[in-house]
């Protein structure tokens, strides 16, 4: 499968990632579970336990210039928030991978990282913040 480039730009704004106010699409989480909230509970678990791990990772290799490790951690990135039912997350990830292996734009990728980095810190306030009643 081909990466194709998209066109989530950097812009800070916050809004196009948000659906009913929330990054995080319970509903389809839901879906996905068949609604078993000890299975949402764990995937958001395991979500909070490596996310803002991997986005360090990204931004130091990043800065060490290994735009292929980058596109690795990103790669591997795109199947965690792939489960928070987030395309425009998704596709933020799919940017970072696809211009870490083809264009190796530092500025562009370090744009992308800061506000992925914004993100997470925002899905670990929703997690937080989650309450799931059936």
């Amino acid at each position: 499968m081909q990466i194709q480039e998209n066109n989530i730009q950097s812009t800070g704004n916050l809004e196009i990632f948000f659906k009913d106010g929330k990054i995080i699409d319970l509903d389809s989480l839901r879906e996905l579970s068949g609604n078993d909230l000890d299975f949402i509970a764990e995937i958001l678990g395991m979500f909070t336990a490596t996310a803002n791990e991997q986005v360090q990772e990204m931004k130091e290799l990043l800065k060490a210039g290994n735009f292929t490790g980058l596109s690795g951690v990103a790669h591997k990135f795109k199947s965690s928030v792939s489960i928070l039912g987030n395309s425009r997350l998704y596709d933020l990830v799919n940017d970072i991978e696809y211009r870490a292996k083809n264009s190796g734009n530092r500025e562009e990728i370090s744009e992308k990282l800061a506000l992925l980095a914004v993100i997470v810190d925002r899905v670990y306030e929703e997690i937080a913040n989650t309450a799931l009643a059936a």
